[in-house]
């Protein structure tokens, strides 16, 4: 019988009364034959009882190192799910895996242990194989952590009535063998690590896979050997495991489960919904963090307060984000020696795809996919001069490097005309150039500075950085002088910073503030990407932008490239796809950075006193060379050495030509 029934509901629940009510029904158990004989029936018909009345853990962490096993709310449709997929799968003969992708701490490992022990008990030639990652988690004497040692621990709590007749610890526990032998049906229990040929030439009634898509299963593709290994052994499968990365037969298996492309069954072990780990929760919004629970909001509430500076420092450190929900524990969880985004995300939120430290939130880059990203209003190529770094023309063509999210005017010439009245910060990323599969994009990204909204986006592989830097002005000046930025590492600061300030000539340009150590604080143009830091911080006002509102994203391909950038082992930001391919054909985010730093631009010259003539910026650049282009030249230099950010006040100038 697999489902339960209502024997469990004479158990108490609170695990001081459950403990008092198995001391009475030993003590009269003791007494007489027929209770005893009820009771044991009553297990067999019941799992649920059977666990709830009869069934410990070991917990070392506590006071109290052994509780009675009082499922959560949220275990009972996980226990019965599998005990009835054995069931099934006895009686037809069918394959079905049941999959258990899990939070930590929810009690999967006793969960499933209490499901084969009681077969074990109770089924005549009964079989099952346990599996974990390596030799040391099997078994062991003094080791309670191994997998076997759960399961002695758990027959030993046991009533000496229910256990085999004739069953002896010493007799039918082999350590070297890693067995567990029940003399009374023959059944067995039988423990190995995850090694080649896995159980390949016997049958078991299920095996249980533990923790199969830790990083240490996938490494190596153990993973996928052990479940080819297995196929015909068993006709029941259970895989519970947390998430160790977005990849691996427990990822996929989950995720081909969730699209309807297998007959697996699935339950979930979040610890969401449990109740011990959910109290006081919270969920976190973009205009703070709000009680979840209205019968616990005051409580909460003194919670928050006393914690905001905490709360505060897990935001920054990219813990907790917008649509997360928190709580005293999992706070306590991020708070522990070693933690990392990346480790929370993996073994606590059940985020397959933030198990490799995602460094953008998820939720927040689908939902700019869905509610921002747009196709742009206007494709092509531009038509730039090259000795003058202006724009000329635009040719429509859908598969152009140039997307705008506006349609330019009649005459593509004059920004007047073509270009929408605004102020606009266009920020680069840019690449070395070269062909071949090594060759990476240098792109641009464009944003309104008054709304944050995404207006341009430029990108092309294999361009040299000389050439680029040409490219960049161009386009900067036919965006009505925009304010210009880039990446000052690489090619940004050996070739483009000479160029744009050396023979172009374009000083509408970001500056970064830079204090040596016993030096003077001194202006560099461009972005510094020289520490770990710099890129965390960039990214991290993005994501907040994003979630915020405060940046309006357009472009899918620069959200996507947000989405593959991740937080390695080592604590540093990765690319994903360069870290696969070492640098290959797809890698680089460059969309991402400079979309970066166009929105850190925007921050910045927002807070900056602009002291330029929007009227006069409607205005042609002037000749090159002629009186007035020596006069702006002149100034902006001037302003340059001043420190004064901002291009060139046009007062005293009443016409360029």
């Amino acid at each position: 019988m697999t489902t339960a029934t209502d024997f469990v509901d004479y158990i108490p629940s609170d695990p001081v009364a459950n403990l008092a009510w198995r001391i009475r029904m030993r003590e009269a158990a003791a007494r007489d034959l027929h209770l005893q004989r009820a009771l044991k029936q009553a297990a067999f018909d019941d799992l649920l009882f059977f666990v709830a009345g009869f069934c410990m853990l070991h917990e070392p962490r506590g006071i109290v190192k052994e509780l009675p096993f009082v499922p959560w709310p949220h275990q009972p449709p996980v226990l019965l799910g599998m005990d009835e997929t054995i069931t099934e799968t006895e009686r037809t003969g069918e394959t079905v895996d049941f999959l258990v992708p899990k939070s930590r701490e929810q009690g999967a490992s006793y969960g499933y242990l209490a499901v084969i022990l009681r077969r074990w008990l109770r089924d005549r030639r009964f079989s099952a194989g346990l599996v974990t990652r390596n030799e040391e988690d099997v078994d062991s004497k003094v080791n309670m952590g191994t997998v076997l040692a759960k399961a002695v621990f758990m027959l030993a709590m046991l009533p000496s009535w229910m256990r085999p007749e004739g069953f002896d610890f010493e007799k039918h526990r082999s350590l070297s063998e890693h067995t567990l032998w029940n003399p009374e049906n023959g059944a067995t229990i039988k423990g190995t690590a995850a090694v080649p040929n896995l159980f390949r030439s016997e049958r078991l009634t299920v095996l249980a896979f533990d923790e199969c898509g830790s990083s240490e299963w996938i490494q190596g593709e153990k993973d996928y050997a052990a479940l080819a290994s297995t196929a015909h052994v068993a006709n029941t499968r259970l895989l519970v495991s947390t998430f160790g990365a977005d990849a691996g037969a427990f990822y996929e298996a989950v995720e081909d489960k969730k699209k309807g492309k297998s007959n697996a069954r699935m339950a979930v072990l979040d610890w969401r919904d449990n109740p011990k780990h959910t109290r006081l929760a919270c969920v976190v919004q973009v205009d703070g963090i709000k009680p979840l629970h209205p019968e616990e909001e005051t409580e909460a509430r003194a919670w928050l307060k006393d914690h905001s500076k905490i709360l505060s420092h897990l935001r920054r450190s990219g813990f907790i984000k917008e649509g997360k929900t928190i709580s005293p524990w999992y706070v306590g969880q991020c708070l522990r020696p070693g933690a990392t985004p990346r480790s929370i995300a993996r073994e606590i939120d059940m985020n397959a795809k933030g198990a490799v430290g995602k460094v953008f939130e998820e939720a927040v880059l689908e939902r700019m996919k869905k509610e921002c990203c747009k196709p742009p209003m206007w494709r092509g190529r531009p038509v730039i001069d090259r000795e003058e770094s202006v724009l000329t023309g635009l040719i429509e063509d859908e598969t152009g490097p140039l997307k705008l999210w506006f349609r330019p005017g009649v005459d593509v010439r004059d920004p007047r005309i073509a270009v929408p009245d605004g102020e606009y910060a266009i920020a680069a990323d840019i690449s070395a150039g070269g062909t071949g599969i090594a060759s990476s994009n240098s792109t641009l990204c464009g944003l309104d500075m008054a709304t944050g909204r995404q207006v341009l986006a430029y990108a092309i592989k294999g361009m040299k950085a000389h050439d680029f830097s040409r490219v960049m002005v161009a386009v900067a000046r036919w965006m009505r002088r925009a304010f210009l930025g880039w990446e000052a590492s690489g090619p940004g600061e050996s070739v483009v910073e000479k160029e744009i300030l050396g023979p172009i000539g374009y000083y509408n340009v970001y500056y970064r503030e830079v204090n040596p150590i016993g030096g003077k604080r001194e202006k560099k143009p461009g972005w510094s990407n020289k520490k770990e830091s710099d890129k965390l911080d960039l990214f991290e006002a993005m994501d907040i932008a994003f979630a915020s509102g405060l940046f309006t994203p357009r472009d899918e391909e620069m959200i996507e490239e947000c989405g593959e950038y991740e937080i390695g082992q080592d604590g540093k930001i990765v690319h994903a796809p360069t870290r696969i391919h070492k640098g290959a054909q797809g890698a680089h985010g460059d969309r991402c950075i400079a979309a970066g730093v166009a929105w850190l631009m925007t921050k910045d010259r927002g807070s900056v006193e602009k002291s330029v003539d929007k009227d006069r910026l409607k205005a042609h650049d002037p000749p090159k060379y002629s009186p007035a282009w020596h006069m702006r030249e002149a100034a902006r230099f001037k302003r340059q050495q001043d420190g004064v950010a901002g291009d060139f006040p046009f007062e005293g100038i009443e016409s360029w030509q």
